[in-house]
C-alpha cells in the first residue's frame, strides 16, 4: 500500500456528520453538500409544499444512519433563510434544474422561514420541548422582543397571585414600580391593553422578586396557541412566511421514552402535525427517523402504540432513498486520487497485473451487472472506489445501513482517523487492496450490540469463535469475509461461495486463499451446504458431530427402513391433477409412496394405502436394488384392480442407502433429548447437515425416480405402460385417472368449502346454511352479499345449477334414504358411496347436500348414535361428518311413500327447484302448481265442459289453486289428496296428472269447436282449412264490401278477412272471437259459444244481402268525394239519424265548429269535415 499513500488522500469534508444545531447557517458546512438525483427528489418535493403545489406539511424524514438527511435539510433551511450559497445553488442547477427553478421561485418571493430546531430533552414533555425550541430560534434570530399574547396573560396571572397569596413580594412589586414613576394600576392596565414597555419593565423586575429566574411566558403556555400567535406576529411584524421546524433524532426520543407521559405528549404532537396541515404555508413540522415510524409501533409498549396511532395517520413518510449508483459516486468523491499519476500507476499495478482479474470478475456479479455498464463499473466502483474492493464498497453501503449509529457510519469509516478507519488503513495496510474483512474489524463492536438484530449477531458470534480457532491471517480474512456475506443475506446477489470470498478479500485464489479455505474446512471451522450451495460456520461445540453421526450409523445398520425415510426426507409429497382440478374446480392430490417391489407383491388389495392417509391415489415409487419385474409388477395391479393407484418403475438401480443411514442417524441424535441438551449448540448444525442430506436425495429423485425426468415407466391396471419425458404429460396421465374415476365429482367452485377439512370460519358460514335449511328459514338473502354464509351458499346450490355430479350425488343420497326406510343404516354407507368411485365427494359440502335432503323430507327422520336418537341439527351433522361409522339413518315407511309422491308432484309441474332456491320444498311445489294454473286462460278456470269422471276433482283443484294464500304443506299432503277421495300417495298423482292433462287440453278443445262450427256456418267441412274456407267466401261479397258504409262489427268482419295471412286455425279463431263478441276466446265463458256463433250467423247474413241486393240494400243515401290524390270515393249508406246518440254527436259537432266561428273560413271547416269522412270510409 506503500506506493499508493501519496497518491491517495481522503476528503475531509465527509469525516465530521453534520449537526443541525451547530451547523445552521455554517456557510463552510452547506457549501461542501454534493447534491445527488435522488436527494434532489426529496428537496424538490419539500419545496414544493413550501409554495403550495403540494399539502405535505407535516412529515418525516426516514433513512439509515450516515445517509446525509441532515445535511440535506441544513441545506433546505438555508434555502427557507434566503441564504443560500452561491456555489450550492449552482451544484443543484446543474444536478437537477426544476429544483433549481423552485429555489430561485422562493428567493424572488422571498419566502423567508424561521428555522426551529427541536431535540429531545430529557425530563422535558412535548409541550416544554416545541416551547423550549420555539423561544431558542426567537432568541437566535433576535427575535425576542416579539411578545405573544400568552406573556401579558401571564404577567397579569402572576401579578394577581403576588397579590393574593405573596402580599410581601407584591408590595415590593409596588415599590419598585413607584421608583420607575408608575403604579401598578397603570401597569395592569398597560399589559392588558398589550403595550410592550410595560411588559419589558415585568421582565426587567421579575428577576429582583424571584431569587434572579427568567421570567419565560411560554414555558408555561400552551404550545399550540403559542406558535399560533408567534406565527401571526412573525408574519404581520417581521416579513417572515411562517415556522419551519424540524425534530432530529426524532428516533431516539421515540425508542428512550418512558410509558409515563409518553400519551400526552403524543397529543400535543398530534394537535402540532394538524395545526401544520391547517396552517396555509405558515407552519412545516418534519421529524428525521432511520426507520418507518410504523416499525415503532413493534416494539413499544401496548398503551404506547395505541397513543402513537393518532400521529402515523397525520404524518407523511419521506423515504431517504439513495440509488445504488449515487452511493458508489460518494464513496469515490471522499476518496481523492491525484491525477495523471494515480491513473498511471492504477493502470501499471492493478489493470496490467493480474489483479485486474478481480476486477473483471467483479463485474459478472449480479450486484454490478444490473447496476452499472462495464464502463461506468470501471470508472465510479473500480477504480473510484479503490482502494477498497469492489465488494468491499458493497459490503460498506449495506452493512452501514444495518448496523450503523451516528458514531459509526460509511463516511466514518471512509474520512475518520480513528482505528480501522480507511484513512487509518491506507497508512497501515501492505496490500494493494482493502478487503471485506476490514468492514468486518470497523463495524465488530456494533456487530456485538446489535442483539435487535438476531442475525447479524448470531453471525458475529460465530466468526468470533471461528477467529479464535483460525492459525493463520489469511484463515482469519476467509472467516471475516464469510460473516459479512452472511449478515448482508443476499444471496441471489452476493452468495457466500469461494469466487464471491475471494474477490471480496482481493485475495490469490490459488496461493492464499484456498490453502486458507481447505485448512478452515479440515479443522471442521466452516463446512460447504450442498443444498443451497453455500458456506457456514460450524457450531462451536467440543462434540465431533461427524464421530457420532457415524456411531449412530453403525448402530443402526440393518435395522433400517428405508422406503419409509424416503417418504420423511422425500420433497415432493403429492401431484395434482391440474387439468382435472382446473374442470372441477377442486384439489384432488396423488400421494407418494415409496415401497420394495416385494411388499407390492404382498398387498391383497389397496384399502389400507387410503385408509393410512387420505388422498385421491397413490404413486408408488419402488427404490430397486435389482432390475425390476415390470411384467410381474403390472400382473399385481391388475388383480388389485384399483385404477388410482401408479406404479413408477426406474431404470436406475438405487444405490443410496448409505445416504439414507446417514439421514436417520442425524434425524435420531436430533431426536435424543438427553443428547440435545448436553450439546444444545449443536442443534442447528444437525439441522443444516439434515437439510443437505435432503437435498442431496431430493436432487437423486429427481433425476431417477419422478415421471418428468425421462428414465421412468408408468404403470397402471388394464393400461399398457408409459414413460413420460415431462411433468405435463404425467400430469395429462392423472388427470385421465380422476376423469375416470371421480367423473361425477361435485362442481362446488369454492376451495375453502371443497375441502375435506373445512377451517372454523367457513365451518361456522356452512353451520348457519344448514340450519337456516333444517329450520325452513327464508335463504334468498344468501343471493346476493360477500358473507361467508353467502358465498357457501351460492356455490354449493346457486352456481351448480345444471351441474350433474351435484345431481348424481342428490340421486345418490335419494337412494340412502329409501334404503332407510323402516330400517337403520350406517351413514358410512352412504359416505363410502360418495367418497368412493364416480363421485369423490370432499366432506366440506357433504353436510350441505345432506341437510337439503332433510329439509326437504316430509315425516319422520331420526340420526342415531347407538341406540340413542338425536335431533338433526348442524352440529350432529358435523358429527355425521366427523365420524360416519358410529351414526345411522331411519326413516318411517310412510315418509318414503311421501317422499315419492313429491318426486312425481315435481315432474309433472316442471318444478325447478333451483329457482325458488330460497324457499322450502313444498312451498317450491306449491308455487310451481299455482305458477301453472295461473297461466291458464281464464275459460279454462271456469269452464264446466269436463269429463264427468273427473269434473267434480278438477272443480275442486281449481278452487284450491285460486287461493291467494295457501299452506304448502297442507295443500300437498292434505287437501289435494282429499280432492280425490284420499286414494293414497301414488294414486293421487295419478290422478292430478289425468287432471292436469285435461286441464292443459280443454282451451286446445274449444278452438278447434269454434273452427269447425265456423266451417259449417260457411258451408264447408272439417277437412277444409279455415283460411281457405273464409278467403273463398270474402271474395263472393267483393262488391258489398266496397260500395256500402257497414256497421262496425261487419266492417272490421271484412277487414280482417281481407288481410288474413296466417293458416293458425287457432289465431284465427282468437281474433274473429274480439271481432264479434268483444270478449278474447281466452276469457270466455260457457255461455259465449252460442253468442259467439249467433253473432257471426247474423254478420254473415247482413253482408251477403248486401250483395244480393246491391246497392239498393245498404239505403237511399250517397256519397261521392274525391280525395287529395284524385281517386273517386262512392258510398252508399242509410240516413237514418233518429236514435238518440247520433242526435247527440250531430249537436257536438255543430257546437264545435260554432265555437270556432271566424277562427276558420267555412272552407277550412268543409275540408276538416271532409278529410274525417275520408278516414271513415277508407
Amino acid at each position: 500500500m506503500e506506493q499508493w499513500r501519496n497518491l491517495i488522500h481522503i476528503n475531509r469534508n465527509f469525516q465530521k456528520a453534520v449537526n443541525l444545531q451547530l451547523d445552521i447557517g455554517d456557510h463552510g458546512r452547506i457549501e461542501h453538500y454534493i447534491p445527488t438525483r435522488s436527494s434532489m427528489l426529496i428537496l424538490r418535493r419539500y419545496l414544493k409544499a413550501v409554495t403550495g403545489e403540494a399539502k405535505e406539511h407535516a412529515t418525516v424524514l426516514i433513512g439509515p444512519y450516515g445517509k446525509g438527511k441532515s445535511h440535506l435539510l441544513l441545506v433546505l433551511l438555508s434555502i427557507l433563510s434566503c441564504d443560500l450559497p452561491q456555489s450550492v445553488f449552482e451544484k443543484i442547477k446543474i444536478t437537477d434544474p426544476e429544483t433549481a427553478d423552485l429555489v430561485t421561485q422562493i428567493r424572488k418571493e422571498n419566502k423567508k422561514y424561521l428555522p426551529v430546531l427541536v431535540s429531545s430533552v430529557p425530563g422535558f414533555s412535548m409541550n416544554q420541548i416545541l416551547l423550549f425550541a420555539l423561544r431558542e430560534a426567537l432568541e437566535k434570530n433576535g427575535l425576542s422582543d416579539i411578545a405573544p399574547e400568552t406573556a401579558f396573560t401571564e404577567a397579569l396571572r402572576i401579578l394577581e397571585k403576588w397579590e393574593k397569596e405573596y402580599s410581601d413580594v407584591y408590595a415590593r412589586f409596588c415599590e419598585y414600580l413607584t421608583e420607575h414613576q408608575t403604579d401598578v394600576q397603570d401597569l395592569k392596565k398597560n399589559l392588558k391593553r398589550k403595550h410592550k414597555q410595560s411588559l419589558e419593565l415585568f421582565k426587567e423586575l421579575y428577576p429582583m422578586l424571584t431569587a434572579g429566574s427568567t421570567f419565560m411566558p411560554l414555558m408555561q403556555s400552551e404550545t399550540i396557541r403559542s406558535y399560533q400567535q408567534i406565527i401571526r406576529s412573525l408574519t404581520e411584524e417581521c416579513g417572515y412566511e411562517g415556522i419551519f421546524i424540524i425534530f432530529d433524532e426524532f428516533s431516539k426520543y421515540i425508542e428512550g421514552h418512558e410509558k409515563s407521559g409518553f400519551a400526552e405528549d403524543m397529543k400535543t404532537l398530534q394537535d402540532m402535525c394538524e395545526l401544520a396541515e391547517s396552517s396555509d404555508q405558515k407552519l412545516f413540522f418534519t421529524m428525521v427517523a432511520h426507520k418507518s415510524i410504523h416499525e415503532y409501533t413493534r416494539s413499544i409498549d401496548t398503551s404506547m402504540k395505541n397513543a402513537f396511532r393518532g400521529v402515523e395517520g397525520r404524518i407523511s413518510e419521506i423515504s431517504f432513498v439513495v440509488s445504488a449508483q449515487n452511493n458508489y459516486e460518494l464513496i469515490a468523491n471522499s476518496i481523492r486520487k491525484e491525477e495523471p499519476a494515480f491513473s498511471k500507476q492504477y493502470e501499471k499495478e492493478i489493470v496490467k497485473n493480474e489483479q485486474g482479474k478481480l476486477q473483471k470478475l467483479s463485474y459478472q456479479l449480479p450486484c454490478f451487472q444490473k447496476l452499472f455498464s462495464e464502463q461506468d463499473f470501471e470508472r465510479i466502483v473500480a477504480k473510484g472506489c479503490f482502494p477498497l474492493t469492489p465488494l468491499a464498497a458493497y459490503a460498506l453501503l449495506h452493512i452501514s445501513e444495518r448496523v450503523a449509529q451516528n458514531e459509526r457510519t460509511i463516511f466514518t469509516f471512509l474520512a475518520d482517523d480513528g482505528q480501522g478507519s480507511l484513512s487509518w488503513l491506507l497508512e497501515r495496510n501492505e496490500e494493494n487492496w482493502v478487503g471485506v474483512d476490514k468492514i468486518y474489524d470497523y463495524f465488530k463492536s456494533m456487530f456485538r450490540e446489535t442483539e435487535d438484530v438476531p442475525m447479524i449477531h448470531s453471525e458475529w458470534l460465530k466468526a468470533e469463535y471461528a477467529l479464535g480457532k483460525a492459525e493463520t491471517e489469511d484463515e482469519k480474512a476467509v472467516i471475516k469475509a464469510i460473516a459479512v456475506i452472511r449478515m448482508l443475506h443476499r444471496e441471489d446477489e452476493l452468495p457466500a461461495q469461494d469466487q464471491a470470498i475471494c474477490l471480496a478479500l482481493g485475495m490469490d485464489p490459488e496461493k492464499k486463499y484456498r490453502p486458507a479455505m481447505e485448512k478452515l474446512k479440515k479443522d471442521g471451522i466452516l463446512m460447504f451446504r450442498s443444498s443451497v450451495g453455500v458456506y457456514a460456520f460450524r457450531s462451536n461445540a467440543g462434540v465431533d458431530v461427524e464421530k457420532e453421526i457415524t456411531k449412530k450409523m453403525d448402530e443402526q445398520k440393518g435395522h433400517c427402513n428405508f422406503c419409509q425415510i424416503l417418504s420423511e426426507a422425500a420433497d415432493t409429497e403429492y401431484e395434482l391433477p391440474k387439468q382435472y382440478n382446473q374442470e372441477y374446480a377442486m384439489t384432488r392430490y396423488f400421494q407418494y409412496e415409496y415401497m420394495f417391489a416385494e411388499e407390492f407383491f404382498a398387498l391383497e388389495n389397496t384399502r389400507y394405502l387410503f385408509d393410512e392417509k387420505f388422498s385421491d391415489g397413490k404413486i408408488i415409487v419402488m427404490p430397486e436394488k435389482e432390475k425390476p419385474q415390470t411384467d410381474e409388477i403390472q400382473k399385481q395391479l391388475d388383480k388389485l384392480a384399483d385404477k388410482r393407484i401408479l406404479v413408477l418403475v426406474s431404470d436406475q438401480r438405487f444405490d443410496k442407502e448409505e445416504l439414507l443411514l446417514r439421514y436417520q442417524a442425524v434425524m435420531t441424535l436430533k431426536g435424543d433429548k438427553r443428547f440435545i441438551e448436553e450439546n444444545e449448540v449443536l442443534l442447528q448444525e444437525l439441522e443444516l447437515c439434515a437439510e443437505d442430506i435432503r437435498f442431496e436425495i431430493n436432487i437423486y429423485l429427481e433425476e431417477h425416480y419422478l415421471p418428468e425426468s425421462g428414465k421412468v415407466i408408468v404403470l397402471q391396471t388394464q393400461k399398457k405402460k408409459e414413460k413420460c419425458t415431462t411433468a405435463a404429460e404425467f400430469n395429462q396421465i392423472l388427470s385421465d385417472v380422476c376423469r375416470e374415476y371421480y367423473g361425477y365429482a361435485p362442481r362446488v367452485n369454492h376451495e375453502l368449502l371443497n375441502i375435506e377439512h373445512i377451517g372454523k370460519q367457513y365451518l361456522r358460514a356452512r353451520n348457519q346454511v344448514i340450519d337456516k335449511m333444517l329450520g325452513h328459514e327464508d335463504l334468498s338473502v344468501y343471493q346476493k352479499g360477500t358473507m361467508p354464509e353467502a358465498m357457501v351458499y351460492r356455490a354449493a346450490f346457486v352456481h351448480t345449477r345444471g351441474d350433474k355430479g351435484c345431481q348424481k350425488v342428490s340421486l345418490e343420497i335419494d337412494r340412502f334414504f329409501a334404503e332407510c326406510a323402516g330400517e337403520k343404516k350406517s351413514f358410512q354407507i352412504l359416505y363410502q358411496r360418495l367418497q368412493g368411485k364416480c363421485f369423490g365427494a370432499r366432506r366440506g359440502v357433504i353436510p350441505l347436500f345432506l341437510a337439503k335432503k332433510l329439509s326437504e323430507i316430509e315425516g319422520t327422520a331420526v340420526i342415531y348414535i347407538g341406540e340413542k336418537e338425536l335431533e338433526i341439527t348442524s352440529d350432529n351433522l358435523n358429527h355425521v361428518n366427523d365420524f360416519p361409522e358410529n351414526y345411522a339413518l331411519y326413516l318411517e315407511l310412510e315418509t318414503v311413500e311421501k317422499e315419492k309422491y313429491l318426486k312425481k308432484l315435481e315432474k309433472i309441474f316442471e318444478c325447478d327447484t333451483e329457482k325458488f332456491s330460497g324457499q322450502s320444498r313444498f312451498a317450491q311445489i306449491a308455487a310451481c302448481m299455482q305458477k301453472w294454473y295461473r297461466s291458464l286462460p281464464q275459460y279454462t278456470m271456469i269452464t264446466l265442459n269436463l269429463p264427468e269422471n273427473q269434473s267434480g276433482s278438477i272443480k275442486k283443484l281449481r278452487n284450491l289453486l285460486r287461493r291467494a294464500e295457501i299452506n304448502p304443506r297442507e295443500l300437498l299432503f292434505e287437501k289435494i289428496p282429499a280432492c280425490y277421495g284420499e286414494p293414497g300417495f301414488e294414486q293421487t298423482a295419478q290422478d292430478l296428472k289425468e287432471s292436469k292433462k285435461i286441464l292443459d287440453d280443454v282451451f286446445i278443445t274449444l278452438k278447434k269447436q269454434v273452427a269447425g262450427n265456423i266451417k259449417r256456418e260457411f258451408g264447408k267441412t272439417q277437412n277444409v282449412s279455415l283460411k281457405a274456407c273464409l278467403h273463398e267466401w270474402y271474395l263472393a261479397q267483393n262488391y258489398s264490401s266496397r260500395n256500402h258504409v257497414l256497421a262496425t262489427a261487419e266492417s272490421e268482419f271484412l277487414n280482417y278477412l281481407e288481410k288474413l295471412s296466417t293458416n293458425d286455425e287457432g289465431e284465427i279463431v282468437s281474433a274473429l272471437s274480439y271481432i264479434l263478441s268483444g270478449v278474447y276466446l281466452e276469457d270466455w265463458n260457457d255461455t259465449n259459444f252460442v253468442e259467439f256463433q249467433e253473432k257471426l250467423h247474423a254478420v254473415k247474413a247482413e253482408v251477403e244481402k248486401l250483395e244480393e241486393h246491391g246497392k239498393d240494400a245498404g239505403g237511399s243515401s250517397r256519397i261521392l268525394l274525391t280525395d287529395q290524390n284524385g281517386n273517386a270515393i262512392e258510398k252508399y249508406y242509410n240516413a237514418d239519424i233518429s236514435d238518440t246518440t247520433s242526435l247527440y254527436l250531430k249537436n257536438m259537432l255543430e257546437e264545435a265548429l260554432e265555437d270556432f266561428g271566424n277562427t276558420l273560413e267555412t272552407n277550412q271547416k268543409v275540408a276538416v269535415l271532409v278529410q274525417t269522412l275520408e278516414g271513415l270510409l277508407q
